[in-house]
């Protein structure tokens, strides 16, 4: 198989409570206030929270709102004229409505550049010690995909990155949901 570089909207960010126990001795407050002063700053992700689990999960009504014009400006973005079979998705896109029916449509895997990720995770930073990272799980629809790469501590890079193509987009809420990873 291998690893791809990938610039995707993230969907949900999830952390398991009794891991962040077990690794970073976190109290179950600790693990909420940092999952949402990391990743829900700009308040577009709903918070839930279950016996074992805490997750920030994309909120529909913006999605709905943004997300068509969201990823056109994005295609238009990333991919030059001659990559624009990339953007093939779009009427497709442009049939649902949902956040469901999106992720669904991502599920089936059609698309090259809209697609599910099952293999992406990043690393919280927690205020606890040093270097010390809450292990996060993410979903993410894959927009931009390319590879095969290989790296080592690539985290700062690639939030610098994610920073960039943020502000980039910033007239769409949806900016804040995007980050680059490698996935596989």
């Amino acid at each position: 198989m291998g690893q791809f570089l990938t610039i995707g909207i993230v969907t949900e960010f999830s952390v398991s409570k009794t891991r962040a126990r077990r690794e970073l001795s976190a109290t179950d407050e600790e693990i909420r206030e940092t999952l949402q002063s990391c990743h829900n700053q700009s308040g577009i992700y709903d918070f839930n929270e279950d016996d074992d689990r805490v997750w920030l999960s994309l909120n529909p009504e913006i999605a709905q709102k943004e997300l068509v014009d969201f990823l056109q400006a994005f295609y238009e973005l990333r991919y030059n004229e001659h990559q624009r079979q990339r953007m093939a998705c779009m009427p497709k896109i442009k049939e649902r409505n949902t956040l469901r029916e999106w992720l669904e449509l991502a599920a089936e895997k059609q698309y090259q550049g809209f697609q599910l990720d099952e293999y992406a995770d990043c690393y919280t930073p927690f205020p606890k010690g040093y270097k010390q990272v809450l292990s996060t799980d993410v979903e993410q629809i894959i927009l931009s995909i390319d590879g095969k790469i290989l790296m080592e501590y690539y985290y700062d890079l690639f939030s610098f990155f994610t920073k960039i193509l943020r502000e980039r987009l910033s007239a769409f809420q949806l900016a804040n949901s995007l980050m680059v990873s490698i996935s596989g």
